[in-house]
């Protein structure tokens, strides 16, 4: 029923598609990209992209090793969903090689947001070079923007789709950036970064045409990322009236863990659960502490733990 109300009353006449995952995941984008260059530590920015990618790269690697042996060890007992897979199948899927093969990803789907978010740290790092080496940050953005569209037209003349479908999506933590570099001592001046916006906007909804035309036409992604926008500048607008949370610190804390974690181990425990003949709800409930306490333990012991030590070289 609540479901009912909240389609009837926002989704629908609103046009938010995927019960509100779209202006989450447009979010998140926008906001990776804002903290990005609200730090502006653009000083041995490669090294430290490098590490990023790694520390993100081998999570991902851990979390689907993870549920693989975990896995393994029921086909012993109980054919489960993701026996049907192939080795290959979990292989491309481990080291996300099926979305440059065009296969996509069969096992866990949240981890397409891996392929922007990436491409997004290499341009990121461009952009901060460009930004030391020129008196106008607004300049180096405009560079970028420039890059991407020769770029995307260059993809799309080969008729490469994949993963260039996934690659466009890296107009949305640039926007973030931009949104950042504005309010943030003003590094672009208000009218050049309401024009880079609205190019970033534009180009953004161009190339969702060409490689996304069912987000473009269908389900209407470009509207929920036009909702994230406006919510992160409400958020900025107030931004002395929040303090901070210990409980908000925490869901940040271990947020990569739950989206890499949630949909193998939600879809599995679900399935578990309800053979054993637990209501839904219960069964909902119980998956949903279950993927937190999971997450807190990749967090704590292969973030923060092993992967630590590993990149930190001790």
């Amino acid at each position: 029923m609540i479901k009912k109300a909240v389609d009837f009353f926002f989704s629908n006449p609103l046009f938010i598609i995927q019960d509100f995952g779209a202006f989450g995941v447009s979010l998140f984008f926008l906001i990776s990209g804002f903290l990005f260059a609200w730090k502006g530590q653009y000083e041995h920015l490669t090294k430290k992209t490098c590490r990023r990618l790694l520390k993100i790269y081998l999570s991902l690697i851990a979390a689907f090793l993870g549920f693989w042996l975990c896995q393994a060890i029921c086909w012993n007992f109980q054919e489960t969903y993701w026996q049907q897979f192939t080795i290959r199948q979990w292989l491309e899927s481990i080291t996300l090689v099926g979305y440059l093969t065009g296969n996509g990803e069969v096992i866990n789907g949240s981890t397409w947001f891996l392929v922007p978010l990436f491409f997004f740290y290499i341009v990121s790092a461009f952009y901060a070079a460009f930004s030391r080496r020129l008196f106008c940050k607004g300049g180096g953005m405009w560079i970028i923007e420039g890059f991407l569209a020769a770029l995307f037209y260059t993809l799309d003349r080969m008729h490469i789709y994949a993963p260039t479908n996934m690659m466009i999506f890296v107009y949305m933590p640039l926007a973030g950036v931009i949104l950042a570099e504005i309010y943030h001592e003003k590094n672009i001046a208000l009218g050049n970064g309401l024009v880079l916006l609205l190019v970033n906007y534009m180009a953004m909804v161009f190339y969702f045409k060409k490689f996304q035309y069912e987000f473009y036409a269908e389900n209407l992604y470009l509207i929920s990322f036009l909702y994230a926008v406006l919510f992160v500048v409400i958020c900025l607008t107030w931004e002395k009236r929040f303090t901070a949370n210990k409980y908000v610190d925490f869901l940040c804390s271990i947020s990569l863990s739950v989206y890499l974690l949630h949909m193998t181990w939600g879809g599995f425990l679900m399935q578990a659960f309800t053979e054993m003949g637990i209501p839904f709800t219960a069964a909902f409930i119980f998956t949903v502490f279950l993927i937190f306490g999971i997450a807190c333990f990749h967090t704590k012991y292969i973030e923060n733990g092993i992967l630590k030590r590993l990149l930190s070289g001790n």
